[in-house]
């Protein structure tokens, strides 16, 4: 478990850099150990972090897939806090594709479970994503509201690339309203921020946002809407900035996406889902050999149990049966009832003697490693062992065929 748990701390730290083939090699690793160890509280975090990372990726069917996973077994688990920030993605992910609906219903549905358990670091994430719903709804007083929130949680947490996040989020939507000089004090600290901690993947969107804001302001200067900005109005100089920051976001977003990329990823999941069959097979071979074992258990105790009270009946038979010895007046016929007393006897032991063997096969074979002299050692240390109990019992049967003998001399005198 701890193995895995690092493993999957590396997946987690590949996933911010946004190297998303690696993430998911080690999140597929996890999985698979999670699987093997029966841990379903490991297996649900990495269910999670694999459609964190499909969602990164744009996949929005897979992120889903492996969400509904995740939330599945964590309600099956009651985890409270693990349930709300499967709600909290499953929002996210509707978010993006265009249900805001939809993602404020998962997204309040979260806040309740996170505000209920006092976790501040969760209620500050999803308020963040309602103040994104709420812009994608044009709602902008209720997305700001919510934005400022967030930062005022997020500052207390001193959690810098989430601060960078709300910052970059306050900062786009003032573009969009035409607060333009907030809009770039916003977006720049955003930025400083997110290159202090390396974050790829929120480094791209504010590149792409940086320069949106000059694009902007350049088509109202080209369009003859002067932003009446100071800092706005050299047409050259916001081309230019524009353009410098849409290079910098184009150079991240080829690093995070390139075909090459893609192609890792499918070939991870192809392995992983080729892994999980071979695990399942194993596992359904694994419960049908257990299941077969233990019917040939209980049939071997059962005929054991049989063998050991048929010798038992046997043993006591032969020396119940010394009595009709006090019957038997025929000289001849007395001797030849003696012999067969003693043969069955005989053959008594030897039967157990058999049964010993097949009773300690599968020990003497651990033990000798299946070599033939040895075993023939270990069956000969047996049957001297037998040996005097077989001589103790005979001398016992005799005893009583003389007794028996002189009780019938007797009685003829």
């Amino acid at each position: 478990k701890g193995i895995a748990s690092t493993l999957g701390n590396i997946g987690l730290v590949y996933w911010n850099q946004g190297d998303y083939p690696k993430a998911l090699e080690y999140y597929f690793k996890v999985l698979k150990m999670g699987e093997e160890l029966g841990d379903k509280g490991g297996v649900t975090i990495n269910l999670g972090n694999i459609g964190n990372v499909y969602n990164s990726q744009g996949d929005y069917p897979k992120a889903l897939e492996y969400y509904f996973k995740a939330l599945k077994i964590r309600e099956e688990l009651g985890a409270k806090n693990l349930i709300a920030i499967t709600l909290g993605n499953i929002g996210i992910v509707y978010d993006n594709q265009g249900d805001y609906s939809k993602a404020l219903e998962f997204y309040f549905k979260s806040l309740k479970i996170k505000e209920k358990a006092g976790n501040k670091k969760g209620i500050a994430v999803t308020l963040g994503n309602i103040g994104i719903a709420y812009r994608n709804q044009s709602d902008y007083p209720k997305a700001l509201e919510y934005y400022f929130k967030a930062l005022k949680m997020r500052e207390e947490l001193g959690a810098k690339n989430m601060i960078a996040i709300t910052l970059g989020n306050i900062g786009s939507l003032y573009t969009q309203t035409g607060r333009f000089v907030e809009a770039e004090v916003y977006l720049d600290s955003a930025l400083i921020l997110c290159e202090s901690v390396g974050a790829l993947y929120s480094t791209m969107q504010l590149e792409l946002s940086m320069s949106d804001l000059y694009d902007t302001t350049a088509q109202l200067l080209m369009r003859g809407r002067n932003p009446n900005l100071s800092g706005f109005k050299n047409l050259t100089g916001l081309w230019r900035k524009a353009y410098g920051h849409y290079k910098k976001y184009s150079t991240a977003k080829d690093s995070l996406f390139n075909e090459e990329k893609s192609k890792d990823i499918g070939r991870l999941e192809q392995k992983h889902e080729f892994e999980m069959a071979i695990l399942l097979e194993e596992q359904i071979k694994n419960e049908e050999l257990r299941i077969q074992n233990e019917k040939i258990a209980r049939r071997n105790k059962l005929q054991y149990s049989g063998i050991v009270l048929g010798l038992v009946f046997l043993f006591m038979g032969i020396f119940i049966g010394a009595r009709r010895f006090r019957k038997i007046e025929d000289h001849k016929a007395y001797l030849q009832y003696v012999r067969m007393m003693e043969g069955a006897l005989f053959i008594s032991f030897l039967i157990f003697f058999e049964f010993m063997l097949v009773l300690l096969d599968n020990y003497i074979e651990q033990l000798t490693g299946g070599e033939p002299l040895y075993k023939l050692l270990i069956n000969v240390l047996l049957a001297t062992a037998i040996f005097p109990l077989h001589s103790f019992l005979e001398v016992k049967l005799k005893d009583r065929v003389i007794r028996t003998e002189r009780e019938n001399v007797e009685s003829v005198q």
